[in-house]
């Protein structure tokens, strides 16, 4: 005979083990007989371990625009000595973090802090490489407020020139800045690129030598003739 007890254990817990404790398990042997090693990004670079990642400095923040909207920002700073650093921009649409809750908090994966779905690979890369990167959600989407009327329209892009000019000032960024994104955020980078070289043609108060400002943009995978 079936007491509530019994009832309990079917309704709820059961469906917990096979949602939940099941998959962590499975994810967690898995990563032992994998012995724990993340994969290498970029390649023929030593990736970082989540260990390392749980030691690096991350800050997360908002930062004004003009108009007054707020802007979720993400900084992530390499556990190295060197001290400003490049810095390499994302412009996130699907959201620049997330964050793992228990049973998978207990994988600690990403060094147990909020890791962006679909660029965490590039993020642990340009770390491991001494570089700074920073990951922001365009505004009306992820954490940051405004609206968000089109894709890639002015007001992002001014945006985008913003944050860049902002960056620039910080004392962890050497100046040199880097751009890259994938999908949405490969288009958004190529805009930021050029909205902000169209800013500096028509401002004489810039004092950028050479081998400042944006230096790279890495543009994967990203829409074309979208609007045709």
């Amino acid at each position: 005979m079936l007491t509530s007890l019994h009832l309990l254990i079917i309704i709820i817990i059961l469906p917990f083990l096979l949602l939940f404790y099941v998959p962590y398990m499975a994810i967690t042997l898995s990563l032992k007989k994998a012995g724990g090693k993340d994969q290498e990004f970029p390649p023929n670079s030593t990736s970082l371990s989540d260990f390392e990642l749980a030691n690096s400095v991350y800050i997360s923040t908002y930062k004004t625009m003009s108009d007054g909207v707020l802007i979720a920002i993400d900084i992530w700073l390499p556990n190295k000595s060197g001290e400003p650093f490049p810095v390499m921009i994302n412009a996130a649409r699907y959201y620049r973090s997330s964050r793992l809750w228990w049973p998978f908090s207990s994988l600690r994966a990403f060094g147990g802090k909020p890791f962006s779905m679909l660029e965490f690979l590039s993020v642990k890369g340009y770390l491991a490489e001494g570089m700074a990167v920073v990951l922001y959600d365009v505004r009306g989407s992820g954490a940051s407020f405004g609206t968000n009327n089109y894709p890639w329209w002015p007001r992002e892009r001014d945006d985008s020139v913003e944050i860049i000019d902002w960056v620039m000032k910080q004392s962890f960024c050497n100046k040199k800045i880097g751009l890259w994104g994938t999908s949405y955020s490969a288009n958004a980078a190529l805009h930021s690129s050029f909205q902000y070289a169209n800013k500096l043609s028509y401002s004489s108060s810039e004092n950028l030598s050479p081998h400042t400002g944006i230096t790279t943009c890495i543009s994967l995978y990203g829409f074309w003739d979208v609007y045709s």
